[in-house]
């Protein structure tokens, strides 16, 4: 009899900010037993961010890109209106003075969330708990 097996899909909201600690929680759910993480993002962010997820799933790490595509039209946006988005994002985060102020806060806010993931931090320990108490409940009502 096999183990049970959990697959979590992760769905984070589009943003950067959502993006990247989200793929850190599904590299840090991939690495535990009977797991496997999916995380639900549009091309332009899968394109983005998929760089981040190659090492892992290269070595196995059961992880992966579930590509759905932007609802433009349902949403009452501009068809290709994401290729703006990207654009204006770029030009924000440009190497002008706002740019570089808010790479800085990006790279110190990153340093806190790696410590909370880290193996003891706050967030490794409570994703961990979750874990077991998922697992514990599969096993018990199977």
């Amino acid at each position: 009899m096999s183990p049970n097996k959990l697959h979590f899909l992760l769905i984070p909201h589009i943003g950067p900010g959502h993006t990247i600690p989200m793929i850190d929680m599904a590299k840090l759910l991939a690495k535990q037993p009977n797991v496997t993480v999916t995380i639900a993002t549009t091309p332009l962010n899968a394109t983005r961010y998929g760089a981040t997820l190659t090492g892992p799933i290269e070595s196995g790490l059961p992880v992966r890109f579930l590509e759905l595509p932007f609802p433009t039209a349902e949403a009452g946006l501009p068809e290709g209106c994401s290729e703006s988005v990207k654009n204006a994002i770029e030009k924000v985060m440009d190497d002008g003075i706002e740019g570089n102020e808010r790479r800085k806060r990006a790279k110190e806010l990153g340093k806190i969330a790696n410590g909370a993931i880290k193996e003891g931090g706050s967030s490794h320990l409570n994703l961990t708990l979750l874990i077991q108490d998922i697992m514990h409940y599969t096993k018990t009502s199977s």
